[in-house]
Order: C-alpha cells, then structure tokens, then sequence
C-alpha cells in the first residue's frame, strides 16, 4: 500500500492591496480544501496583498504574528498551507512565502525583492 500526498494548487484573483478580502478568498479556499481531503495547498506569489504594491507595501505588510497570517494557521489545522505575503523584516520588506500549519507559521522564505524588483509595475 503506498502513502498518498494530496496537493492541491489554489487559483484565485486577489484584490489589489486588500488583505481583508483576501484573506476571506483564502480561508474560503483552506475551508474547500481541508473537506477535500487536501494535505498541502499552494498559494501564488504574493497571494495575500497583490502584484504591484508600490508605495502600499509598508501598510500590507505583515509578520509572524499579524492577525491574518494567524488567521490563515488556524483556518489550516493539520494541512501545511503555503500562501505569499509581502513581509516586513528588520532590513526591509520581502517577497516571502509563508507555509503554516496547526496555527502557527512554521517556516518562512523570502525573495530579496518584491515583485517589481523596485521598477514599479508597467501597464
């Protein structure tokens, strides 16, 4: 008998610079998910704020323990949930991935730059 892993790829819209909205998406998801069965669920890149944040990235940024990043660890009981946020750290801002679990973070990449790698997004 083999072990099965179920993974599953979460394909959503996020609403520019509104982390409230999409933390709604993203427990709705995480709900969806969890009855399905799903034991790991993917985010896109900077699922939580957005492409193109600009000078709104100090305002959507979140760490550890912001309220939505708890939010989304406890909506994920047992299933390892991986979402995108813009993190704010001790030298800046990055373009992290956090993966959270049984309602806490339990690890936390980081791109050195955000996704407009400092240009500004173009139309």
């Amino acid at each position: 008998m083999t072990d099965l892993l179920r993974v599953a790829a979460a394909q959503l819209e996020s609403v520019p610079n509104d982390l409230g909205s999409n933390l709604h998406k993203h427990c709705d998801m995480i709900d969806a998910a969890r009855t399905a069965g799903v034991d790991v669920l993917l985010f896109p890149e900077l699922s939580m704020s957005g492409h193109c944040s600009g000078a709104e990235a100090s305002r959507l940024a979140v760490t550890h323990e912001h309220p939505h990043v708890a939010a989304i660890a406890q909506a994920s009981g047992e299933m390892l949930t991986v979402f995108g946020a813009i993190e704010a750290g001790a030298s800046g801002f990055y373009n992290a991935i956090f993966a959270v679990r049984d309602g806490s973070v339990v690890h936390v990449h980081r791109k050195v730059n955000l996704a407009t790698y400092g240009t500004g997004c173009r139309s």
